[in-house]
């Protein structure tokens, strides 16, 4: 063997005495020499970790937190016992930031998102089995389907809604004792609506578009019966008309 196939060998030996140091080293808990190590000489302090990618398991070996770069950006996770990702915070496709929480399932329930215009937080529903936002509240604006306001009883005191007719949009307002008083919105016919009720939720007036599309004003008793019409007929003149119900 000549002198440049022993430097050679030994180049070789030096490298994998070194490979091993760090294999060593890396098993100990990482490069940094300023670890140092707790009471029951299992615990470490790194100051840096530089990977690619960090999973946090339980004691079954279940990934229970998840670091990782997605898209234009980190996301981190966090799971359940189930393995259902449960929260999803990292960064969307257009840089911007987002923070998802999901029910036990997996099931996006709601999210916090930024654009180039501002944030938005959003209540997620599963319709025709695509993640849609059915409430978003973005700046000073409020979108949703339907708004309740409770008082601190907890009981609805108004409410802004579809109407029952489907037709168009509907307000409702109810007293303490959870009745319905009071109520503005689309009519069956797609006119304007005003109704009051009395303190027993009974309607007493009601304020709408007549058949012509003129004004209906309609006074009823405390048995729904009508007392007072106010209208137009098919000429436009007015209308009055009284009931004697006994």
């Amino acid at each position: 063997m000549n002198f440049k196939q022993k430097l050679a060998y030994m180049a070789i030996g030096c490298v994998f005495t070194l490979a091993g140091y760090f294999l060593a080293t890396l098993g100990a808990g990482g490069f940094n020499l300023q670890t140092a190590f707790g009471q029951d000489n299992t615990k470490q302090i790194l100051d840096e970790i530089t990977c690619r990618k960090l999973k946090i398991v339980n004691n079954q070996g279940n990934t229970v937190v998840s670091l990782e770069p997605v898209g234009n950006g980190g996301s981190l996770e966090i799971y359940n016992d189930a393995g259902k990702s449960i929260v999803d915070v990292g960064a969307l496709f257009d840089g911007n930031g987002r923070l998802l929480i999901s029910d036990k399932d997996g099931t996006p329930a709601s999210g916090m998102f930024a654009d180039n215009t501002g944030g938005s937080i959003s209540t997620l529903k599963i319709i025709d089995e695509r993640v849609k936002e059915v409430a978003t509240l973005i700046g000073d604006e409020i979108v949703c389907r339907k708004l309740r306001v409770v008082n601190p009883n907890g009981k609805d005191i108004a409410i802004l809604d579809e109407s029952l007719t489907r037709s168009g949009g509907y307000l409702y307002i109810n007293n303490t004792e959870d009745k319905l008083v009071a109520g503005i919105g689309t009519s069956h016919r797609d006119s304007g609506m005003l109704t009051i009720r009395n303190i027993n939720g009974v309607p007493i007036i009601g304020l709408s578009a007549s058949i012509v599309d003129g004004g209906l004003l309609t006074l009823r008793n405390k048995n729904q019966k009508p007392i007072v019409y106010l209208s137009e007929d098919e000429n436009g003149n007015g209308v009055v008309k009284t009931y004697d119900l006994r």
